[in-house]
Formats: structure tokens, sequence, C-alpha cells
């Protein structure tokens, strides 16, 4: 029982934790806003300080980006962590800074958000986003397109057909270093397939589709001690 309390009142601090940060954004954006596009009825006291100290708010604001897009995926709240992928996006891109491993951890974040809310319009965007200015052609959101869109047998089919190719490539001597996908991306794949099949409730699919996945990673594992 004890257990239950803490695990309630963690979350409820997390989700408490969220609105707060939510608001500092707001008044920021409207501070740094010619257009008025952004409406925000705040004291003008509030407007004022954010108006003077707009660069340092936005400062401590993109240090903890990270830690606040966590906390609402951790809490259930995919809006506030989709909103917050997406500032994190624009500034990271803006200053040349994204690693190559950080910057795909933000966008597979980003893209599971969405899936989360249905939102298969947006993940398409990203997509296109990706390919015309990043020329990354990343056909793995592809899939998670279709799964925010619920034809999730078809995003099932296309996230084994990424992970089968993955793993047969990595038994070829002479494949390329780049052509391999992420550990990451690949855990997120296979929990993707994962998912599909419980919400169709396709339980011998489930049952093959782990049998087949402890086949892959014993292979693997075995190719490495080799």
């Amino acid at each position: 029982m004890r257990k239950k309390v803490e695990a309630s009142s963690s979350e409820q601090t997390n989700r408490s934790s969220i609105p707060s940060s939510s608001t500092i954004n707001p008044p920021v954006i409207s501070s740094s806003s010619s257009s008025g596009e952004v409406n925000v009825s705040a004291d003008k006291t509030v407007k004022f300080l954010f108006i003077t100290n707009k660069s340092t708010c936005c400062e401590w604001l993109n240090r903890i980006r990270i830690p606040i897009i966590l906390t609402a995926l951790r809490s259930g709240q995919y809006e506030s962590a989709a909103r917050n992928y997406n500032q994190y996006l624009m500034h990271a891109c803006s200053l040349g800074q994204a690693e190559a491993s950080e910057f795909e951890f933000v966008i597979i974040s980003f893209v599971q958000s969405l899936i989360k809310l249905h939102n298969s319009m947006t993940i398409h965007g990203i997509y296109v986003w990706l390919k015309n200015i990043h020329q990354l052609d990343w056909s793995w959101i592809q899939a998670c397109e279709h799964e925010a869109a619920g034809n999730l047998e078809q995003a099932a089919y296309e996230y084994k057909l990424l992970l089968n190719e993955h793993f047969k490539s990595l038994s070829m001597v002479n494949e390329k270093k780049e052509d391999k996908i992420s550990s990451g991306l690949v855990k997120f794949l296979t929990q993707k397939v994962y998912d599909c099949y419980l919400s169709l409730h396709q339980w011998p699919e489930l049952i093959a589709w782990n049998d087949a996945c402890i086949k892959m990673q014993m292979a693997f594992l075995q190719d490495d001690n080799d």
C-alpha cells in the first residue's frame, strides 16, 4: 500500500511541475514576437520581467528542456512533451549544436509522443522536414505515421521489415558502418511491433515475434563472440 501511495505522489509531482514550466514559455514567446500572433493575458509586471530578461529566460528554458520533456512523458502529458520537443529542435537547429545521437533520441521520442496523440499529419511533416532540410530519409518514421493513423497491421509489417533488414545486414561482412541503425532505434522499433500486436490483440503474432527477437539477438551475440 505504501508503494502505491509513493508512486501516486511521484506521479502527481511530475504532473504539477509541467504546468509551471508551460506558463513560462508563452510570455517569453510573446515578448519576442512582434507579430502579435500569441495572445497571452499576463500581469504587466510579469510581462516586463520576461521582456527585460528574455535572453536569460530563453537560455534557462533551453537548458532544462530535456528534463521537462522526460517529466511530461513519464506523466503521460504528451501534448506538453510534443510542444517542448518542437521548441528544443528549433533551438538546437538554429545553433547547429545538435549531436547525432541526441538528435535521433529527440526525434524518436517526439514521434512517440505524436503516436500517443494519434497525430499522423505532424509525423509526416517531421519526415518531410528531415528529408528535405537535413537529407535524412528515415523510413521508420513513415511506419510510425501508419501507427498514429490507426493502420496497426501495416505499421507492424513495416517495423518488422526494417528490423529484419537490419539484423540481416549485420551478418554481412562487407556491410558499411553508416548503414546500420542505432541500438536505440532497434529497441524502439522492436517495442513498436509489440505495441501494435497488443493493440490488435493478435496474441499468436505477438508470441511469434517475441521468439523471433530472441533468435535474432542470440545470433547477433554469437557472431560477436566469433
